[in-house]
């Protein structure tokens, strides 16, 4: 941000709430805001967010060096009142990148400053973010540089953002591709212990019925075929509650993709909205642009063919030149046309070349477009994912049922073979009295 004289500086602006550590940044901070007439107020860090809520200030300067920086920025833009206090976020320790992904929060600062201060940084952002507070006395062809600038900046962030966006879901649908492997994987192994239980189980019954009368054999094959379905109910319950848990993990993340999809494809919609408003004032300014060096044009054309009438005339009369106070007038207006047409020329050029980057940026935003696009595409197949996933979820209870029933029809061999087992005892013993 570059300054420029500012006049008419008023008294008892209002209050600055500053929140920083560092004495000697504290102390700078407060001695400039204090210049420029704020009531200037000091919060501890750690008292910070209780004791903000009592005051009303005009602006806030918020160290992201203290304890929990970022988190009560966060807080404060939560704040349905404090949110639309301007924040200044300053730091010495982020990186560009992490001021760089935090510009593109919901939750971001309204300005960052890096460490170390200047009162010409500290003044220049106070400017630029209560600008009513202060009456500019700049030039205006300065002021729209200035604002075509910032528009270009803001388009940049738009596009940036949003290219993040895009990439963040594609690597998310890969993992969850990946994962879905690894659960079909594990779906296989599990049906297969599944199928090696009922053949145990199977193998055990045949066993016991036939040979009903050797009790020492039957209790040590009951003892298997209870460990056998206690261990596969076990091994079956812990999969079927690990898989219910990560269908559940998985429709949750599939959600928030998603949410944002959908936020990013609004973000593009936005951003194009705006191109198209911009080039239409461009167009607008380009085609008020064309008609003024039209004018212009053609009244310098006029006046040439005046001043060089009277100068004709003047020499016809007198024999040298005019020296009259109506051509040096026009002298003077054919001066200024020429002044004006070279500034139209430039103007001109100016807007040519925003138009072609504007044509770059919609370009960019269609290619957006495109890809949010096959996004949602990847989304409805992840979502197809998660039909198979409950499927065979449906399909494991449906095995666990199935393995419910066969211990049941286990259950019911054991007790017909203990029946046996005591009628053959009953007819030994009968057998032995009759011996």
């Amino acid at each position: 941000m570059d300054g420029g004289p500012f006049i008419g500086i008023e008294a008892d602006r209002g209050q600055v709430v500053v929140i920083e550590d560092v004495p000697s940044d504290r102390a700078l901070l407060a001695q400039v805001l204090s210049q420029y007439d704020y009531e200037v107020t000091e919060l501890d860090p750690s008292r910070a967010a209780q004791e903000i809520g009592r005051l009303s200030p005009r602006l806030i300067f918020l160290s992201a060096d203290v304890h929990g920086g970022f988190n009560l920025c966060l807080r404060l833009k939560k704040d349905p009142v404090l949110r639309r206090v301007p924040l200044v976020l300053v730091t010495a320790k982020a990186t560009p990148d992490m001021i760089r992904k935090h510009r593109m929060l919901p939750t971001r600062a309204d300005a960052y400053l890096r460490k170390p201060l200047t009162p010409d940084a500290i003044g220049d952002t106070v400017r630029e973010l209560l600008p009513g507070d202060f009456k500019p006395e700049r030039d205006v062809s300065d002021v729209k540089e200035r604002t075509l600038v910032h528009q270009g900046v803001v388009e940049s962030a738009v596009v940036n953002y949003v290219e993040e966006e895009v990439s963040s879901l594609k690597e998310i649908v890969k993992r969850l591709e990946s994962e879905k492997a690894e659960l079909r994987e594990r779906l296989i192994e599990i049906e297969n212990q599944i199928n090696a239980n009922r053949e145990r189980i199977d193998s055990g019954l045949k066993q016991i019925e036939q040979k009903p009368s050797e009790e020492m054999l039957l209790e040590a094959r009951r003892k298997g075929v209870e460990e056998g379905r206690r261990q596969a109910a076990q091994e079956g319950g812990a999969e079927l509650t690990r898989l219910s848990s990560r269908v559940a993990e998985l429709e949750r993340e599939l959600e928030e993709q998603r949410k944002a999809a959908e936020l990013a494809e609004e973000t593009a919609k936005a951003a194009s909205r705006e191109l198209l408003e911009t080039t239409a004032i461009f167009e607008k300014l380009e085609t008020g642009y064309k008609s003024s060096l039209a004018q212009a044009t053609a009244e310098r054309s006029v006046l040439e063919e005046k001043i060089a009438a009277l100068e004709a005339e003047g020499e016809r009369r007198r024999g040298q030149p005019v020296q009259d106070e109506e051509v040096m007038a026009l002298r003077e207006a054919a001066k200024r046309a020429e002044v004006l047409d070279e500034e139209c020329r430039g103007l001109k050029a100016n807007v040519a070349a925003l138009s072609q980057d504007l044509e770059r940026a919609r370009e960019e935003a269609t290619s957006l477009r495109k890809e949010v696009d096959e996004l949602r595409v990847r989304a409805e197949a992840a979502a197809e994912t998660e039909e198979r996933l409950a499927a065979t979820e449906r399909a494991l209870n449906a095995a666990r049922e199935e393995l419910n029933t066969l211990t049941a029809q286990r259950d019911a061999a054991m007790a017909e073979a203990e029946a046996l087992r005591q009628r053959f005892a009953a007819l030994r013993s009968i057998l032995e009295s009759a011996g």
